[in-house]
């Protein structure tokens, strides 16, 4: 850890560490780190950045494991990617969450990729003899206790000393808690106060244990887990997901996306919701205010062409297709609309006041420009602080990318293309009313 924090103190980004040896269940070979950032407004490295640069520094220390992840919600951390597999038969299990484990290990820009049906640490184990510890009146419970004090201790009472009070803690001494050698030969204390040795009541064994057994779904499941480097989570996923369909999975054991990956797709699939229902509403509206079925069909031509502004504007700024943009396009919805709203119903004025239609397109096109542009205008400038880099860029950069280049793209083409489907839709109305007089 002295090596990992030399190497992260050299960078001017890093305002200090806390590291954080063994606890719960993990011994004094494992450690955690947390880093603390300066503000973002004083640096102008990134923080997914940040972690690629010290990556391989990290990766020049010998035998250490180490794993760059950042601080989720509540505190907690998760890597990148989760792939989970489930299974109820242990060998097909272990099979396929190695294949799956290659599979992450040959992924290009994942990187720190672990499973969590890794070896554990030696353990030496006792299954109880139990028919000859009930002849000298002992019991599974009673030999686990034994064995407990021995090696944690029991508070067996409290010691007072000039007002200051200290717990007394009885076990073995450390030589005989340190040996193995030692424990077939654990006295075992009976009813009738007489001593036997542990290897008379039990059978002693070796093994390795695991290091952990996560269950999901009445399954077990093993936890494949590894870090983005470069590149996006989708393109990850498509990559994986082809290398799956080719590898050897066996029946019985399922293959499934968790973490952040399961949260996307959820999220992905709510926001797509949230857009069709926007667009039907939006086309329930404009069908009252327009009067007409039809003409809210060149306002819905608006949508299509806010989704090039989007991805011209993630493609200027260096962005992805995320759920923040995703949100940032259903809120996009309700404003492109206005371009063609604010011409559309103009022209039907003029041509309410008897203008032909050519006419009042002619005369709305340059009266509604300067809202049009004023409008769109002030959205895309006010986003411009949102691009900014600087503390939460990750989450401000993709919504207010999408902003930008969806009103100003789509204001644009709005001037252009609307007029013109609208001028078509209204002649192919004009010719099926003509056909049924005829």
């Amino acid at each position: 850890s002295g090596r990992i924090e030399e190497v992260l103190q050299k960078r001017s980004e890093v305002r200090g560490t806390l590291v954080k040896i063994g606890g719960g269940q993990r011994g004094v070979e494992d450690a955690d780190i947390t880093v603390l950032l300066v503000e973002g407004t004083r640096r102008e490295t990134g923080l997914k950045e940040l972690m690629n640069i010290v990556r391989p520094q990290l990766a020049e220390i010998p035998d250490a494991s180490i794993e760059l992840v950042t601080e989720g919600e509540g505190g907690g951390s998760e890597s990148d990617l989760l792939i989970e597999v489930l299974s109820n038969d242990t060998e097909s299990l272990n099979r396929a969450s190695q294949t799956v484990l290659d599979i992450a290990r040959a992924t290009p820009g994942l990187v720190e990729v672990s499973s969590s049906n890794e070896t554990g640490k030696p353990e030496i184990t006792l299954s109880p003899i139990r028919h000859q510890a009930a002849e000298h009146g002992l019991t599974a419970s009673t030999v686990g206790l034994t064995m407990r004090t021995a090696f944690e201790g029991t508070e067996a009472g409290v010691y007072r000393e000039e007002g200051e009070e200290y717990d007394v803690l009885v076990k073995y001494a450390e030589d005989d808690r340190n040996n193995p050698e030692y424990i077939p030969d654990m006295p075992i204390p009976t009813p009738a106060g007489v001593n036997v040795p542990l290897a008379e009541v039990g059978t002693i064994s070796r093994s390795m244990g695991a290091s952990r057994i996560l269950h999901r779904d009445k399954q077990r499941v093993v936890q494949v887990t590894g870090n983005i480097s470069s590149g996006s989570l989708s393109e990850i996923r498509a990559i994986i997901d082809d290398k799956l369909s080719e590898a050897d999975i066996p029946e019985n054991v399922t293959v499934q996306y968790g973490g952040m990956a399961e949260i996307q797709d959820e999220s992905f699939s709510s926001i797509f919701e949230a857009m069709i229902l926007a667009i039907i509403l939006i086309y329930i509206v404009m069908a009252a205010i327009l009067e007409s079925f039809v003409h809210p069909i060149t306002v819905m031509v608006t949508l299509p062409l806010a989704l090039i502004g989007v991805a011209v504007g993630l493609f200027f700024f260096g962005q992805t297709i995320n759920i923040l943009s995703l949100m940032s396009m259903v809120m996009l919805i309700g404003i492109v609309v206005n371009n063609a709203i604010l011409l559309l119903d103009y022209t039907s004025q003029l041509r309410g006041r008897g203008m032909e239609i050519r006419e009042a397109l002619l005369e709305a096109c340059p009266t509604r420009l300067r809202p049009i542009i004023m409008a769109n205008l002030a959205i895309a400038v006010g986003m411009i602080p949102q691009v900014m880099a600087g503390a939460g860029a990750e989450y401000r950069v993709p919504m207010a990318a999408a902003q930008i280049g969806g009103v100003l793209i789509s204001a644009v083409f709005t001037l252009f293309v609307i007029p013109t489907v609208y001028l078509m839709i209204d002649r192919l109305r004009f010719g099926r009313k003509k056909q049924k007089s005829s």
